[in-house]
């Protein structure tokens, strides 16, 4: 191989790697795990870029994926009274309209080509908040409640200018 043609041959490699670069896909799978006592709560999602564009399809009873989250909870969970039982749940969201929406904890289904039964899906307490800063890309947490929820475990949704935050586990605060 030639001199001029092993550099023809790098330069191609080196274009075909940069463009790679520059069209990378803008998301990434993240994980996040509380340990509560006794018990362990793990969230997965993708986090996905804001769009504001996408609001105006937002209507009462559209579900948003959260980032095909997941929770996974390593116990039975007691939420207002109820008991959730330990395993994988999808988390989704479902709108109310555009500004307030509710957390659900749902089975997943036997396979991917199988829609979940939203019908089996247990709502969380939820709480949104608008006309907050910014968050440019999707982000999902497990946080210690605060005030009225003081004492729980709760998800903490950003996207945008929007901010949900649902109660998912009450636990005994540890003693002083």
């Amino acid at each position: 191989m030639t001199k001029a043609t092993r550099l023809v041959l790098f330069a191609a490699i080196l274009a075909v790697f940069a463009a790679t670069l520059v069209n990378a896909h803008p998301h990434f799978r993240k994980s996040v795990v509380a340990k509560l006592p006794d018990l362990e709560i793990k969230l997965e999602y993708i986090t996905y870029p804001w769009n504001p564009s996408h609001l105006s399809d937002v209507k009462e009873g559209y579900i948003f994926n959260c980032g095909n989250a997941t929770v996974e909870f390593s116990k039975p969970v007691t939420v207002g009274g109820k008991e959730i039982a330990p395993g994988r749940y999808l988390l989704r969201a479902r709108a109310k309209d555009v500004d307030s929406w509710t957390f659900l904890l749902v089975p997943p289904p036997p396979d991917r080509s199988t829609p979940p039964d939203m019908t089996k899906a247990i709502e969380l307490v939820t709480k949104t908040l608008t006309g907050r800063p910014v968050n440019d890309h999707l982000s999902l947490d497990i946080s210690p409640g605060h005030g009225e929820t003081e004492g729980k475990a709760l998800f903490v949704l950003s996207w945008g200018d929007r901010q949900l935050e649902g109660v998912l586990a009450e636990f005994e605060l540890p003693k002083k």
